[in-house]
């Protein structure tokens, strides 16, 4: 059952609450806006929160404010006094604050605007809920057109995905939808060049200059396909950026846009370099030298963060030949893994996943694979 919120510095208002709507509603009652507050940390799911106008400590219209910056779905009501009107119509235009109501008020008219606050709130979420099932398939189409039409783009940004966890749990930053998304949609303009440029660049083979122009023209193809998709707006501008130094992206012609969009713009431009190098069989400690001799293309954080991983991943690992069923999660290839056609699946330094170990035994069943692996595992 839906929970509301009520806070008033004053007991016989809250005791008046407890007896005019008990029954009425699931409710938390407090007398103190900041403990109110306090209590979000443990539990942020409310319907309606009502609050007085005027506490001591922190008036309403901050309190409710604060509210919605931890919780922007619940429909936020206000008591208030004649002389505080322009204060609530202010805030009504912002955006936050759904209802107020003048005191004093009736428990019916308190009770009917709740009713309606609780009616908001089931619109807004369905709404949301609508929203996000509807993002979710359109990104599933996406990757699975991406996977279909090239699997060994949509690899690469699975790997890509996956080193990326690990690069964001060292910067201690909180991962969001938005990162991985961004990642695994970073190749999807990969649909609109010629496949056999594709080709050429996962093998290591060199591009000429038009080839080039036409491959790096798959971030402005990717954004395009994605900025008209609702909440992925975000999104088509990181991919869209994804080629360009870290110096180009902090410039100024990009102020406009938010700085966690920057981030993963620059997260995406190492990660592209890194692979691009990895694939053609080097070793991602060579990989991390060769990225430090241009590091003025990266972001220093995210690239020291890269190193520590890559160069900490093997600390207290030692060589051992593995069978494709011995494969368990967490072991690091030692070696490529490609198949009887020297088609690469894996590049060396891929730290293994249940995933890619159900897809090598599924591969092994149709393509000749090497009996041994060479794997690093913990000594």
């Amino acid at each position: 059952m839906l929970k509301i919120m009520l806070v008033d510095d004053e007991e016989n208002v809250l005791n008046a609450y407890r007896r005019n709507i008990r029954g009425q509603f699931v409710m938390k009652l407090f007398n103190d806006p900041i403990n109110a507050l306090n209590s979000l940390k443990d539990d942020k799911e409310y319907s309606v929160v009502v609050s007085d106008f005027n506490m001591p400590g922190m008036k309403g219209l901050e309190f409710l404010k604060k509210f919605h910056e931890i919780n922007p779905d619940t429909v936020k009501i206000l008591l208030t006094g004649y002389a505080d009107l322009q204060l609530v119509i202010n805030a009504i235009n912002e955006g936050y604050i759904f209802r107020f109501l003048t005191k004093p008020c009736e428990s019916e008219n308190l009770i009917g605007a709740i009713k309606q606050g609780i009616n908001q709130f089931k619109l807004i979420t369905a709404e949301k809920e609508l929203l996000e099932k509807t993002l979710r398939g359109s990104v599933k189409v996406l990757i699975d057109i991406l996977s279909v039409s090239n699997p060994a783009v949509f690899n690469r940004a699975s790997l890509m995905r996956d080193l990326a966890k690990r690069i964001i749990k060292r910067l201690s930053i909180t991962e969001t939808w938005e990162i991985d998304i961004a990642i695994l949609l970073s190749q999807i303009g990969c649909v609109g060049i010629p496949s056999e440029i594709v080709e050429k660049r996962i093998k290591g083979i060199p591009l000429d200059a038009k080839e080039e122009e036409i491959y790096y023209s798959h971030a402005e193809i990717g954004s395009m396909l994605l900025k008209n998709i609702p909440r992925l707006e975000k999104i088509s501008q990181a991919i869209s950026l994804q080629f360009k130094s870290s110096e180009v992206i902090d410039s100024a012609e990009h102020n406009f846009i938010e700085s966690n969009v920057l981030f993963i713009a620059k997260l995406l431009r190492l990660l592209n370099d890194f692979f691009w190098i990895a694939e053609r069989g080097i070793d991602h400690e060579k990989v991390i030298n060769y990225l430090n001799e241009e590091s003025y293309l990266y972001d220093a954080l995210i690239l020291g963060a890269l190193e520590a991983e890559i160069k900490g991943a093997k600390q207290g690992y030692i060589t051992l030949p593995k069978q494709l069923n011995e494969l368990k999660e967490g072991m690091i290839l030692a070696e490529n893994l490609s198949d009887s056609n020297n088609y690469l699946l894996l590049p060396k330094g891929t730290v293994l996943s249940d995933i890619y170990i159900h897809k090598l035994i599924t591969v092994s069943q149709v393509r000749q694979l090497p009996q041994q692996v060479k794997v690093f595992v913990k000594a």
